[in-house]
């Protein structure tokens, strides 16, 4: 089951977890997270995790900044608000997709209250602790769907390049490298147009990058490509 789906569970992960973009936008949390921040988990799609710090935030932005460029667990600690309330979390943040470090498009963080009384500016932690049953069954869970997923598009006749939210190269199966010339571990963290370079069959002229186009409209399929 996605992440997504696993975190709109109701009770499924008893922590405060949410799933940002790299740059921390917040994709999807969970009720607990909505809880503790006290906004609904709808209120919260789409704001700025760092928007939401009591404390330095760009302390956050470093500290995501470091997940989605680990391999590892990255552990942390943040100050949000809670209207006139502040609140101490322990996280731990890993990238997602699994195993897409350094160019992460989103970082799952796992949160836990402090309940140590008063407040300290954000502290960034590299190294790793070991994970509850819930934490490890999830990163298990993403390692076995990052898997399947390449097995999949390896075994796929056409070629198929992957990409973050951002239009940067994540994957390239056996038949896009053979086209595009760039193995999947070189291209990765590229912009599209760098890797795979598009040409009008009439005109000989480049084409616009597709990808950015469908980044700005939301929808696929766009027209002129």
């Amino acid at each position: 089951m996605p992440i997504r789906d696993l975190l709109r569970v109701p009770g499924f992960f008893t922590e405060p977890m949410v799933l940002v973009s790299a740059d921390g936008t917040i994709d999807t949390s969970n009720d607990s997270f909505a809880s503790t921040i006290g906004v609904s988990p709808e209120g919260l799609k789409g704001r700025r995790l760092d928007a939401l710090a009591a404390a330095s935030a760009a302390a956050i932005q470093e500290y995501l900044r470091a997940c989605a460029q680990s391999q590892d667990t990255v552990n942390g600690s943040l100050i949000l608000r809670r209207r006139a309330e502040t609140i101490a979390l322990h996280a731990r943040g890993i990238a997602y997709p699994p195993r897409s470090a350094p160019s992460a498009s989103q970082v799952l963080l796992r949160l836990v209250v402090d309940n140590v009384p008063g407040t300290r500016a954000p502290v960034l932690r590299t190294h790793s602790e070991p994970p509850g049953d819930k934490w490890r069954e999830v990163e298990e869970s993403l390692r076995r769907q990052s898997q399947i997923l390449e097995v999949t598009l390896a075994s796929i006749g056409d070629a198929v390049i992957v990409t973050d939210a951002e239009g940067r190269v994540t994957y390239l199966n056996s038949v896009a490298e053979s086209l595009t010339g760039w193995s999947s571990r070189s291209a990765s963290g590229r912009a599209l147009p760098e890797v795979f370079k598009i040409i009008n069959e009439y005109s000989r002229q480049p084409e616009a990058d597709p990808v950015a186009k469908v980044l700005r409209s939301g929808m696929i399929g766009v027209s002129g490509f």
